[in-house]
């Protein structure tokens, strides 16, 4: 009878215990199912957050960043850690630790940006969004965006601002256009005084008298280098180049300097165009990087061959130039106003070989640290380290400099968002 006994309240444990393993899987299987549900919903546009219609953004814009995480996983933990820290180390306001300023990371724009530039005395920037061409402003101080123009313009490749002026390049069809116009905020929303310039203009640079100088580079004919009114009219040709592949850049006040595109441990020219004719500045340099100086002759070029990277500083033509402790491209470098510092975001990881040519096609990707050089002493300091302070990873480029000297813009190349560096 106990035997008996036994045996049924083994079984009974047994049936309840495979029950209960069977109610878990049931569990887990329609929770799957679920998760799947929502994610099929949100992919037909089911289960969004309302859109909101307040932003001074616009409208767009608001709605597009708040499908993107808000808070990513480093901000939680990076917060937490500094909540912990202030509570055990009672810091107070005004302390002498407090007293002394540090470079602040703002991140601006979450989409991806095709140009900025900043406006004057340091208050705002203004930039383009790459996806709809709509011309936005940040305000520095308070942190906090308007929208400046509603004008959809697809396809955006790049663009340049120059003061209240805009020059969208797009590319549709292999054919590359240009487009400028003029954005004033008590004219409306609209670009204004809209007009087409050539096709196939590659590269703008703008100099300190805000005229500009474009490089046209039209399939089957000699590139031409022309000079044109800030408004992009009266242009004059100033000279034809023998191959493809240049950048134009402003350098010592209204000259230009016109820079190969680089490759890994390929040579490399840099040409000073000037009023009285054509001159190499820097020649046969491999996977040559440059960066100047709009009002002087300071530049900073770097070269890249057999996996090493160097950069170097140069006052003027006639002076040797100096081997900055840094392994990085001039082309992630800018002068401070006053043409004598730089700062440059390095790699802190070496790059390996033929990082120039993956680099420039996106293939791959750094994460920075950024430094202050004087370019005459031919040093350089750790300022700020956005991994460190900010737990992100940044690949700069196309960093721009405030008329000020107080904030850094630059894009991340690794999704073209739009980053400001407020400086110590």
């Amino acid at each position: 009878m106990n035997k008996l006994r036994a045996t049924v309240r083994y079984t009974l444990i047994g049936i309840i215990v495979i029950l209960l393993c069977i109610l878990t899987w049931w569990y887990f299987f329609l929770e799957t199912k679920q998760n799947a549900v929502v994610e099929t919903e949100r992919g037909r546009g089911l289960r969004l957050e309302t859109p909101q219609f307040s932003s001074p953004a616009g409208n767009t814009y608001l709605n597009l960043v708040r499908s993107i995480p808000s808070t990513p996983l480093w901000r939680e933990a990076h917060d937490t850690a500094i909540a912990v820290v202030d509570l055990f180390t009672d810091k107070k306001q005004g302390s002498k630790d407090a007293a002394v300023k540090q470079a602040t990371l703002w991140h601006v724009s979450e989409l991806p940006v095709a140009g900025m530039a900043f406006g004057a005395h340091d208050t705002t920037l203004r930039f383009i969004e790459r996806a709809t061409g709509h011309v936005l402003e940040a305000h520095l101080e308070t942190k906090t965006l308007s929208r400046i123009t509603n004008t959809t313009v697809p396809h955006v490749e790049e663009a340049y601002i120059v003061k209240d002026r805009v020059f969208i390049r797009t590319e549709e069809g292999g054919v590359v256009t240009t487009v400028t116009a003029l954005v004033e905020p008590a004219l409306g929303t609209t670009l204004e005084q809209k007009r087409k310039l050539e096709d196939y203009i590659t590269s703008v640079a703008q100099h300190p008298d805000d005229s500009i100088t474009y490089i046209i580079e039209q399939p089957g004919k000699k590139p031409v280098v022309v000079s044109a009114k800030p408004d992009g009219t009266q242009p004059k040709n100033v000279t034809t180049l023998g191959t493809n592949g240049w950048d134009a850049r402003s350098f010592n006040k209204n000259h230009i300097l016109l820079v190969e595109r680089p490759a890994d441990d390929v040579s490399g020219y840099a040409i000073e165009v000037t009023p009285s004719g054509v001159s190499p500045l820097l020649r046969n340099l491999p996977g040559l990087t440059v960066q100047t100086h709009a009002s002087s002759t300071s530049l900073l070029y770097g070269t890249s061959a057999r996996g090493v990277l160097s950069l170097f500083s140069q006052k003027n033509s006639i002076t040797s130039p100096l081997k900055l402790p840094l392994h990085t491209l001039a082309d992630k470098c800018v002068f401070a106003p006053n043409g004598i510092t730089a700062y440059c975001a390095q790699p802190k990881k070496l790059p390996e070989k033929g990082f120039l040519n993956a680099w420039y096609r996106g293939e791959t990707h750094t994460s920075d640290s950024w430094w202050s050089v004087d370019t005459a002493r031919g040093t350089a300091e750790l300022f700020f380290d956005p991994e460190l302070e900010d737990g992100v990873s940044l690949d700069v480029e196309t960093p721009v400099m405030s008329e000020g000297g107080a904030y850094i813009a630059f894009r991340n190349a690794q999704d073209w968002s739009l980053w400001l560096l407020s400086l110590p």
